[in-house]
């Protein structure tokens, strides 16, 4: 092959040959629905070998969601545990709520331990010798149920407005002769917990959930009280 045939395939080459500084074509935008699920496994001495399930649905709209990661997403979740502890959880995001522009969320969920640890108030209290600690000494019964309500409001640029209500009910069982049952600390018969929340956030992340560079700050007051039911 001689020298001009050489020139011309190399000259073939730098023609059809893209640009190492031209831009990547976007990618089309997702529409319509989207699923992804993912099971959960491990395993820990308190509690031995855990499963479930964690799996969402996301709705990105018949032109797509542009630069937020869906318009909707509902999620699931079931994980127990083979030494009696359980977290269940169901969790919604909407942007735009109800033809607005505000963000809604909301997460309930279900938990229960059958030895929910309780070794006292404060990092000082001492500890029995292990030969010398009574069955379920340091346990009790727990289950809870739990709501949690937030709203996103945009005021300006990266400044959002939030308000939200958390409603929690618990059911504390305990055991008799435990420290829990020898200290009776505040809220060791459980019942209902309301808090009320508002306040600021500033977020300017480049995407989300997954973002490579900004900030999410929030600055709020949080008040728990009787009048909340």
């Amino acid at each position: 092959m001689d020298l001009g045939v050489l020139a011309g395939l190399a000259m073939a080459c730098l023609a059809v040959a893209p640009s190492a500084d031209a831009p990547e074509p976007a990618p089309d935008p997702k529409t319509g629905w989207d699923a992804a699920g993912i099971p959960l496994v491990n395993f820990t001495t308190d509690r031995g070998m855990g499963y479930g399930l964690y799996a969402a649905v996301f709705h990105h709209g018949a032109k797509g969601a542009g630069p937020r990661p869906y318009q909707t997403s509902v999620g699931g979740q079931f994980y127990q545990t083979t030494e009696g502890y359980a977290y269940h959880k169901l969790l919604v995001d909407m942007f735009d709520a109800f033809g607005t522009d505000m963000r809604l969320d909301v997460r309930a969920g279900y938990e229960s331990w059958d030895s929910a640890w309780y070794f006292g108030q404060g990092n000082q209290t001492p500890r029995l010798e292990l030969d010398e600690t009574p069955d379920n000494f340091y346990e009790s019964e727990v289950k809870s149920f739990w709501w949690i309500t937030n709203v996103r409001v945009p005021l300006s640029g990266p400044f959002d407005l939030f308000a939200g209500v958390t409603l929690r009910s618990a059911e504390v069982g305990v055991f008799p002769g435990s420290r829990l049952d020898l200290e009776r600390p505040t809220g060791h018969e459980g019942g209902r917990y309301h808090l009320a929340t508002v306040g600021t956030i500033y977020d300017t992340r480049d995407a989300e959930p997954t973002p490579n560079r900004g900030v999410f700050s929030e600055v709020s007051l949080r008040a728990a009280h009787s009048w909340l039911g």
